[in-house]
């Protein structure tokens, strides 16, 4: 699965009657729902790989970090063409290429390591480090991960 820091931002559970409401959360801001997203996937993760705990599946998130991707382009559309300099010119400057984006996911994909070591349920950063504990309580919150079960 992965994810990103911006689960940090979610400050309450999510509400998932108003997420499958016909309206969809769309009052919440486009960042806000970006946030609850990645939350919900480490929360899927966990509860996922309690489920199958006697299996020999191994389910771990990771946060891949700021990678330069084409994940914006169409944000000249958006923002106008300044935007597409100020992104340019940021991706340069703190964002890693794709290729060592890619690292943490092939780690927790192909390396013995991960069964070796009973890797299970775990949140990984770049690039392949254990995140020991959850910058967001609800990312470990076991009743609301049972919320997607129920």
């Amino acid at each position: 699965m992965l994810s990103s820091s911006g689960h940090t931002d979610v400050k309450s559970p999510v509400n998932f009657e108003r997420l499958s409401s016909p309206e969809g959360g769309k009052e919440i801001p486009w960042l806000g729902r970006y946030g609850i997203a990645k939350l919900v996937a480490i929360q899927f993760t966990q509860s996922l790989q309690r489920l199958l705990a006697n299996e020999s599946i191994y389910v771990n998130c990771c946060n891949p970090g700021a990678v330069a991707t084409d994940l914006n382009r169409d944000i000249e559309t958006k923002f106008g063409r300044i935007a597409v300099y100020i992104l340019a010119l940021l991706q340069k400057l703190f964002f890693q290429p794709v290729q060592i984006g890619a690292l943490t996911q092939l780690y927790l994909a192909a390396s013995p390591e991960v069964e070796d070591k009973g890797i299970k349920g775990q949140y990984f950063w770049p690039v392949a480090k254990l995140h020991t504990s959850a910058a967001n309580y609800l990312a470990l919150d076991e009743a609301e991960q049972k919320k997607y079960w129920d």
